[in-house]
């Protein structure tokens, strides 16, 4: 390739790259909208823990940021390793900390909220995108065993060192 095409060719892709990300905006302006009205409907409720106001404030002031969007594409692995780790210790999700009437609402904030900052980058997106559907098809096999494992009766808590009270 010439100088020219090389100058060519990385313009077109800068404008494609461009002409992406505006799509996107569009495309995610009326969810964002959403995120904002759930984000103040929670906000207004004063039932909410001091930290997750800060949570909640947070994001709603970093919705637009695209840094956090490579932040995430970055840290997506660690959290799922963590997010099974805490599984697998039997920890509670956090959004169950919220008053039981809001906790869907405040579920879906934190989707919402995540895919507005994911979708500021057009190639985060793709990055958080093959990073999700890699760790679904590795840990959906296992996050099927560890249901069902859970699910049986107590004297099966290999979690719990204390198996010598169930009598073995």
């Amino acid at each position: 390739m010439t100088e020219i095409q090389i100058i060519l060719s990385v313009g077109a892709a800068i404008a494609l790259y461009c002409w992406i990300s505006n799509r996107m905006t569009h495309v995610l302006h009326p969810m964002r909208m959403e995120l904002v009205a759930l984000g103040d409907k929670l906000l207004d409720s004063n039932r909410l823990s001091d930290d997750d106001v800060d949570h909640i404030n947070f994001k709603l002031d970093n919705a637009y940021n695209g840094f956090f969007a490579w932040v995430f594409a970055a840290t997506i692995p660690i959290a799922a390793i963590a997010v099974m780790y805490d599984r697998f210790k039997g920890r509670p999700d956090p959004a169950d900390d919220c008053p039981e009437e809001l906790r869907a609402d405040y579920r879906k904030f934190i989707r919402l909220s995540f895919v507005s900052i994911v979708g500021n980058s057009p190639a985060a997106a793709l990055i958080c995108f093959m990073e999700l559907v890699v760790i679904e098809l590795l840990l959906f096999p296992a996050g099927r065993t560890i249901r069902e494992v859970a699910l049986l009766p107590g004297k099966f808590d290999f979690w719990n060192h204390n198996n010598h009270k169930h009598g073995y």
